[in-house]
């Protein structure tokens, strides 16, 4: 009785944790989706503040590009921890909310326009690595993928507000500098750092000290003191490993005297040790998994109906509001995250990302041959159901699941750096797939939604052939598999498990 009451406390601990941290994300959402619903109220002549076609244009690339600054800047405050890192963006989230919806000229405007995006680059791989690090290793797959339910709350709430106030873009932004500065409250005073990024710092104690208050716990049980030792074994490997890179590193400084060694040659020795370990296969594997699944996301089209919405409704004839179809679709992708958190649990990554691909595939491919063939038959709820089953089937895997998979394919030790390159590399797609969207669509309505069924396809046959299956596996596992090793003990594990299933 004892231990259930403990194993709930520490489950409720974990969700509590994982709910303060999703105000980041909320943010996030909202600030991607912010654009689609205020941008017809600024080009309107009713609006205090009014854009003409060149602000437009900036106003809607912003936040695709100005993460990147955010990211690059992520690579400094992660070596000072995670709850560093989100305090930041929390207090630039308040900061940029509070300017935009104060603003009375274009220049503030956009400086708080500027300083939500650049706060999306610290909030995507400090909550994703933060929440990985501080999971039970039983909630893992559902841990990792509240972040993108979070981004999709928060995108649902600003068409919501956007539908119920319309002509209001001040309040929606006021709004959220709610959860802004609730985010930035509970890392002061509640959220404990990650004990695993403790202990890489050698802080063993308050390590201990921090994952007991994460599990809720007021002294230690069997159950903490197995995982705790499990997390010192992890990271007594990652330094082993990083003193024979260190031992290596220092091959060629042996022929220069001591304190003769140049500048040159640090720099030099630094790049071969970044060249090394990017070759290590359980880092390039993932890198090269990780980006083009990412490619895949931006360049399908998922993202772009969240900065285009209500364009991309008008423009393939849907004649219901089009405020009211976002709220339709917020609300959907808010379900079928939860849904793919469940399913993760279950079914694992792999699985999910082939559903979630080969239903993209399909509704854009209906959508497409009735665009090109049966439009002028009028029936509306064609291409309704399928914009709507698009979006349903990649907020169940596309979506969310590349950024899950971050903290799970990467190794622990090179983390602070891959996670946020990675980022980076995203952004950049990112920019590149929303400026794309108003020329492809404006030479070829029905050449766009092709490009984006093809880039399904191929994603599908991707992933199909390359993604591991993560689930039930820790993170020395998953490097094991990346390296090609195999354990006799997992083997016989696994045949014990088979055996039990079919018993049953």
């Amino acid at each position: 009785m004892h231990l259930q009451l403990n194993v709930r406390r520490e489950v409720l601990f974990l969700f509590l944790y994982i709910f303060l941290s999703n105000m980041a994300l909320i943010n996030e959402g909202a600030t991607q989706g912010y654009s689609a619903v205020v941008l017809p109220i600024l080009t309107s002549n009713t609006s205090s503040l009014t854009l003409n076609k060149m602000e437009i244009l900036f106003f809607a690339s912003t936040v695709s590009i100005t993460p990147l600054i955010g990211s690059l800047l992520c690579l400094i405050t992660m070596h000072y921890g995670r709850r560093c890192t989100m305090i930041v963006c929390g207090v630039n989230f308040s900061l940029g909310w509070i300017l935009i919806a104060s603003s009375y000229n274009v220049t503030q405007f956009f400086i708080g326009r500027v300083l939500t995006g650049i706060s999306i680059g610290f909030a995507s791989p400090s909550i994703e690595i933060y929440l990985a690090e501080i999971s039970l290793p039983a909630w893992r797959e559902v841990a990792t993928i509240t972040p993108n339910i979070g981004v999709s709350v928060g995108v649902l709430l600003v068409y919501f507000l956007g539908f119920v106030a319309q002509n209001n873009w001040r309040l929606i932004a006021a709004f959220f500098t709610i959860p802004s500065i609730t985010l930035v409250l509970c890392n002061i005073f509640f959220l404990r750092e990650s004990p695993i990024w403790l202990l890489l710092k050698g802080r063993k104690e308050a390590a201990k000290i921090a994952l007991l208050h994460i599990r809720g716990l007021f002294q230690e049980t069997i159950e903490f003191q197995e995982e705790f030792t499990r997390m010192v074994n992890y990271n007594a490997t990652t330094l082993t490993n990083d003193l024979k890179t260190s031992e290596n590193c220092q091959i060629d400084s042996l022929t220069t005297k001591t304190g003769k060694k140049s500048f040159l040659t640090n720099i030099s020795n630094k790049l071969k040790n970044i060249r090394r370990i990017i070759l290590l296969p359980e880092v390039w594997k993932p890198i090269v998994i990780l980006n083009f699944f990412f490619f895949f996301q931006r360049f399908s089209g998922t993202y772009v109906i969240i900065y285009y919405c209500v364009d991309i409704i008008s423009r393939i004839n849907i004649t219901i509001d089009p405020f009211l179809i976002t709220v339709i679709m917020g609300i959907i992708e808010v379900i079928f995250n939860i849904i793919s958190a469940c399913c993760s649990m279950r079914i694992g990554r792999r699985s999910i990302s082939i559903v979630s691909g080969t239903g993209m595939s399909l509704s854009l491919g209906v959508l497409v041959v009735y665009l090109q063939f049966f439009e002028d038959t009028g029936v509306g709820v064609v291409p309704l159901i399928c914009i709507l089953s698009y979006v349903a089937l990649g907020a169940y895997g596309f979506f969310p699941l590349p950024w899950s998979m971050i903290p799970e394919l990467y190794p622990t030790k090179y983390i602070n750096f891959l996670g946020p390159l990675t980022i980076i590399v995203v952004l950049l797609y990112d920019y590149i797939a929303t400026q794309l969207y108003p020329i492809m669509i404006t030479h070829d309505r029905n050449g766009t939604i092709y490009f984006y069924c093809i880039i399904s396809i191929i994603a599908t046959i991707f992933l199909i052939i390359v993604l591991p299956e993560t689930r039930g596996k820790t993170k020395t596992q998953i490097e094991e598999t990346f390296k090609g090793k195999i354990d006799e003990s997992m083997l016989q594990m696994d045949e014990t498990f088979k055996k039990i299933e079919d018993a049953y």
